[in-house]
């Protein structure tokens, strides 16, 4: 697959559920009459973000856009939206890291893509209107892809508008995000998330655990749905709920096995241990033992993005985490000892 393509997923092309604060203010900006050339649409990953900018990008390019009765955003199927379904539209571009097909994926999108985004937008519009941009995500721009973007925000063409995807997943610099009209795009209700799940394939019943894990992304819900997630879940229970603060090693390692197997299944047991140290931040403990959940909570999060960073294997990250809370659970029983 092509690095910078005009192609729209057309399971994409379907109505918006939530974020109305966020489309509204697009709109109205761009019937102002200053509208911006360049937005950073910001948020957690998976709630709705990519498929906000799809749709907003349809009406720039002249979809005519409505509410339906549920209330959701939505451009209506015509010319344009097959042109962006069929990957034939002059006026569109859509940027993304290459999807894995059996080699292993790139890291980063390169730097030659974001060359041929800057020729795109040196031509003129073919259609009239808008030449259109999606970059998704900007937490998969290498530093020297980030310059490159850097270039064309700086100079920006006539009647182009770039949409940018930020996960906030990874750092953003500052002159980019300054040069940008940003939109916070906040997690989903419970019901929303709900909403998104039942029009997926994988549509089931879905836990109240899983819902809590998910926090308000139904992108992120859905990838935990796929996994078949209820083993990884008992196993965290088993761990976390049932044997702390003393885990045995076959416990430990039977975890360390299961959380290894993808980056989702490593991505799931961090969202556990996020919920697990908040819950013991609210029951009533000693201060010592209230700043230790607090230490291990950051020293988690900086291993993970280090991890990544040092492109470390899924069971070397996977152990230093496990690290951390048998170092936790140490020190647990010593403090709640005194």
């Amino acid at each position: 697959m092509s690095h910078l393509s005009n192609r729209v997923r057309p399971m994409l092309i379907k109505p918006v559920i939530g974020h109305e604060e966020q489309i509204n203010r697009f709109l109205k900006a761009r019937s102002s009459g200053r509208f911006h050339h360049a937005w950073l649409f910001e948020g957690p990953k998976g709630i709705g973000k990519a498929t906000t900018a799809r749709n907003l990008a349809a009406s720039l390019l002249g979809s005519s856009t409505g509410v339906d009765q549920q209330g959701r955003f939505f451009v209506r199927h015509d010319g344009v939206v097959d042109k962006l379904i069929a990957g034939s539209h002059p006026d569109f571009r859509y940027l993304e890291k290459e999807e894995a097909t059996g080699a292993k994926a790139k890291q980063d999108i390169p730097v030659s893509a974001l060359r041929q985004l800057t020729s795109f937008f040196e031509l003129k519009p073919a259609l009239g209107g808008y030449r259109v941009a999606i970059i998704d995500a900007l937490d998969e721009l290498n530093p020297s892809g980030a310059n490159a973007l850097l270039k064309t925000l700086e100079e920006p063409p006539a009647q182009c508008v770039l949409i940018l995807i930020y996960h906030k997943q990874s750092g953003l610099l500052p002159t980019i995000r300054s040069r940008c009209q940003k939109l916070t795009f906040e997690p989903l209700k419970e019901r929303e998330v709900r909403a998104v799940l039942s029009e997926t394939e994988t549509a089931g019943d879905v836990t109240d655990e899983l819902l809590k894990l998910a926090a308000g992304s139904p992108g992120i819900a859905q990838a935990y749905q796929e996994l078949d997630s209820a083993h990884l879940i008992s196993t965290l229970n088993e761990v976390f709920r049932t044997a702390w603060p003393q885990p045995t090693s076959i416990q430990l390692n039977r975890l360390l096995q299961i959380m290894a197997v993808s980056e989702t299944h490593l991505d799931l047991t961090l969202h556990f241990i996020d919920h697990w140290l908040a819950e013991l931040g609210q029951q009533d403990l000693k201060p010592a033992l209230l700043r230790l959940s607090g230490r291990v909570w950051q020293d988690i999060h900086i291993d993970a993005g280090r991890g990544s960073g040092l492109k470390l294997d899924l069971t070397e990250r996977s152990a230093q985490c496990l690290n951390r809370i048998q170092m936790m659970a140490r020190e647990f029983e010593a403090l709640n000892a005194v």
